[in-house]
């Protein structure tokens, strides 16, 4: 079943990354920590993990109920903090 037909398409940040690749997921945490950095509140590496470790297990739930055949979010380092 594709990501954007059983409710995901209402929810298009992870649309985005459940369609996504690692890359994908990736970009995501360059531009949370770019946006940060530009109003001058820096981001800790800890809540770049927390960010990560809560996409994945929402990507993990989608691949259990067969909405996503991959967590791209698995494959993606949570980046550097600045």
């Amino acid at each position: 079943m594709a990501a954007g037909t059983s409710g995901w398409s209402s929810l298009p940040g992870l649309t985005a990354a459940a369609d996504g690749s690692a890359g994908h997921v990736q970009a995501m945490f360059t531009a949370i920590i770019r946006q940060h950095q530009a109003l001058g509140t820096p981001v800790s590496a800890a809540t770049l993990n927390r960010i990560r470790a809560t996409l994945r297990a929402a990507l993990n739930a989608a691949m259990r109920r067969g909405l996503i055949t991959g967590n791209p979010a698995s494959r993606a380092a949570a980046g550097q903090a600045a």
